[in-house]
């Protein structure tokens, strides 16, 4: 459902996959991920990869999971059916994950990550990386003590430093 909801995706694709998936749609919730590993559903997991890998051919295609570990089993075997199928297609994949698996996928979850082309490793910003950003992001006007407290604050952390300069730019109170 995400994939055709959030996506760039041409209309007609977009149209064809949502179709594809009305059969999952309509199933109870609860049975949702007993439906998709069932035989008949096959065909749905083959017939949305095509798409996507026909989509490659015709432009580049890039698909971002966040936080992969969250994922549901339907969605992963669609993923795992792609990752295995991209190899000679202008389709990427990329996944982020913990360091930790948080589901009960975690033996596909390994798979998944570890078959990967490439990994990237993130750290988080240095003392120097938020200073530099703090004074970039506030036109170098700035209390001097901002940028170590909010490096501080965020543990180096790239999206809380960005919170935090945005509350620090409108004014609103943060934390300490």
């Amino acid at each position: 459902d995400q994939l055709v909801a959030s996506a760039d995706l041409p209309p007609e694709v977009a149209a064809e996959i949502a179709a594809i998936l009305e059969p999952a749609a309509s199933t109870r919730v609860e049975d949702q991920a007993a439906a998709w590993s069932a035989p008949s559903f096959e065909p749905v997991v083959r017939d949305v990869c095509g798409l996507l890998l026909r989509l490659a051919k015709e432009r580049p295609t890039v698909i971002v999971v966040d936080d992969v570990q969250f994922v549901d089993a339907p969605s992963l075997r669609l993923l795992l059916q792609l990752q295995r199928r991209i190899k000679s297609t202008r389709m990427l994949i990329v996944v982020s994950r913990w360091d930790r698996p948080a589901s009960g996928h975690q033996r596909m979850h390994a798979y998944f990550t570890t078959h990967a082309g490439h990994q990237v490793q993130l750290t988080p910003m240095s003392a120097e990386a938020v200073h530099d950003l703090v004074r970039r992001s506030l036109s170098g006007f700035v209390d001097s003590e901002v940028p170590a407290r909010v490096h501080e604050l965020s543990a180096g952390n790239p999206m809380l430093v960005h919170a935090l300069i945005d509350d620090y730019i409108t004014g609103e109170p943060g934390p300490g």
